[in-house]
């Protein structure tokens, strides 16, 4: 488990972590790839070391406000052990809805939709700007994880879903909603694991010439 040293404060003394991917296309597939590397053989490395992380990714994707992140880093000050435990909590949502999403593993969906059930249980309908809203009683530590839950199972329960693919760099394991008019994006992102891609394959192609 990681240190609850890593909470409060965080996000706002530079110790956070920042520049989170976002090319999911749906904030329930930039969660599920928050673990960098996912197929490499080492199981990649998990990006949300901290609470201070989950606060300063949910500020990211805009799934808190500010305000709403100044007052979770600090209860994560006050309460370092509960915010810890809360940690895990959002990164077992993720690794749930990873296994739904991917391989529509049915435990994984109830345990999605106990996490659902939960998350409407703390929550009451409350009408804003012309519109209802689901809207927690009360923010607390696990505010962010309750509004992921939201989100996967908005994903889950759309057509969207037969959009997702993962891309297809051998280590990466990024997963993203392939929009294209084609639907034929191989890379998560051109840039990155698509120059490497082709770098590699331009690399073999020399040598077997």
């Amino acid at each position: 488990m990681t240190s609850p040293a890593r909470t409060g404060s965080a996000l706002t003394d530079g110790s956070a972590r920042t520049g989170f991917s976002r090319v999911g296309g749906d904030v329930a597939l930039d969660l599920l790839n928050t673990v960098a590397s996912r197929l490499a053989a080492d199981g990649g490395r998990d990006l949300l070391e901290g609470y201070a992380d989950v606060v300063a990714w949910c500020r990211a994707c805009e799934i808190v406000d500010l305000a709403e992140a100044a007052a979770l880093l600090a209860a994560a000050d006050r309460a370092p052990l509960d915010a810890a435990a809360e940690l895990v909590r959002v990164r077992d949502l993720r690794e749930m809805s990873y296994e739904a999403v991917m391989s529509g593993d049915g435990p994984a969906g109830a345990q999605l939709a106990a996490s659902y059930r939960e998350a409407v249980g703390e929550e009451t309908l409350v009408r804003r700007d012309g519109a209802w809203r689901w809207q927690a009683s009360e923010l607390g530590l696990a505010t962010p994880r309750h509004r992921l839950a939201h989100a996967v199972t908005r994903l889950l329960t759309s057509e969207r879903l037969g959009l997702v693919y993962q891309c297809e760099d051998e280590t990466c394991g990024r997963v993203f909603l392939d929009t294209s008019p084609r639907r034929n994006r191989v890379w998560c992102a051109a840039d990155t694991c698509g120059n490497r891609n082709r770098v590699r394959r331009h690399y073999y192609r020399r040598r077997q010439s």
